[in-house]
């Protein structure tokens, strides 16, 4: 990492967060989109909820919704993370199949 980069972090304590393609300095916070999707759930009450995500940043999240007796919706690919396509859930193969499907449920819906 740069010097400058490493400067940066030490200055404001940011962690690092390993994504795909990237690498996120994050605030030093005990939160991330799992703590945020508990909160979500206890403040509106939902009894089921399903969470769509394709990164290591959203294994919280993927985790809050199966414990909550809800749905984990996988987007994979070809750079998926060996945890994220790891993840008990229904898998899509790639961003337009997952589309695909938000378009039948909508059509479903509606």
């Amino acid at each position: 990492m740069a010097p400058l980069v490493e400067h940066i972090i030490d200055e404001f304590g940011l962690r690092r967060e390993p994504g795909k393609c990237v690498e996120e300095l994050r605030m030093p916070l005990d939160e991330d989109k799992g703590t945020a999707l508990h909160r979500i759930i206890r403040a509106d009450g939902w009894g089921v909820v399903a969470y769509a995500g394709d990164d290591r940043g959203d294994l919280p999240a993927f985790r809050v919704a199966l414990a909550s007796g809800g749905y984990a919706l996988v987007v994979d690919g070809p750079d998926a993370a060996e945890e994220v396509a790891s993840v008990a859930g229904v898998h899509f193969s790639c961003p337009g199949e997952f589309q695909q499907w938000l378009g039948q449920l909508d059509d479903a819906l509606g």
